[in-house]
């Protein structure tokens, strides 16, 4: 029974090496937008006068958030 659960084919290896390559580069962009969120945070935390954790939780520009948050909880 245990061997019809491991595929051995090369088709079947083709595609995992597929599929990794594909979360590589999703995380990879996820990281990229992540990272400009963040420059874009602190911009604006800087020109309020204010540190990044304040304007995280005060700052009216709700996009900047969102991008914040979502890519942060990727």
């Amino acid at each position: 029974m245990s061997e019809r659960l491991i595929p051995t084919s090369r088709n079947t290896e083709r595609e995992l090496a597929i599929a990794f390559g594909v979360l590589g580069l999703a995380l990879a962009f996820e990281a990229a937008s992540f990272f400009v969120a963040i420059r874009a945070m602190r911009r604006g935390a800087k020109a309020r006068g204010w540190s990044l954790f304040r304007y995280i939780r005060e700052s009216p520009d709700i996009t900047i958030k969102t991008v914040f948050f979502e890519d942060g909880a990727c």
